[in-house]
């Protein structure tokens, strides 16, 4: 008998600043045009798009609106290069980084629900990923991401609060739903 998977809604399972290392990755080969998977791939030191490093930072830098994937490639979005050289300086990038944080919708829905309140345990936050649609064996990976993601997106304070102050309610540019 074949074993049944439990399926997962799409979320990030590498982190925001990870994903920003590969947009630039991505940017170093294309600039603002198509970078070829095989470059991208040469550039990673893997060999195949199949390669789980490879599909899941490609998917999770989608996710967060730095990327699109095309029939051939990988091309930056508007947002993604605007966060690699901001036109307005470093408190634009801030921004567009927050913004890149708050893309993700399983993220957006723990943002509403924790927004100026101090985030639960991991364990916790695994249970909250669970009650969302994330598989059991991705919690930790999905958990552990987002973390990392609102620390280095500067949402959460030194006492793990969600800050609203820093999230912002102004709608995403309707090229990035």
């Amino acid at each position: 008998a074949k074993k049944s998977r439990e399926k997962s809604v799409r979320y990030p399972a590498y982190n925001l600043e990870e994903c920003v290392d590969f947009l630039k990755t991505v940017h170093s080969i294309g600039g603002k045009k198509e970078a070829p998977v095989e470059s991208v791939l040469s550039k990673m030191k893997v060999s195949t798009p199949e390669n789980k490093r490879y599909k899941y930072l490609t998917s999770s830098a989608e996710i967060f609106g730095l990327i699109k994937k095309t029939d051939k490639g990988i091309i930056p979005t508007e947002m993604g290069i605007l966060i690699i050289y901001p036109v307005k300086g470093e408190e634009q990038r801030k921004q567009l980084i927050m913004e890149a944080f708050r893309t993700p919708q399983i993220y957006q829905k723990i943002i509403e629900r924790y927004q100026d309140t101090i985030l639960p345990d991991t364990e916790m936050l695994k249970a909250i990923f669970y009650s969302h649609s994330i598989a059991t064996n991705a919690l930790d990976t999905a958990v552990n991401a987002f973390i990392a993601s609102a620390k280095f997106a500067g949402a959460i304070d030194q006492n793990n609060r969600l800050l609203p102050s820093n999230i912002g309610n102004e709608p995403l540019p309707s090229s990035q739903t």
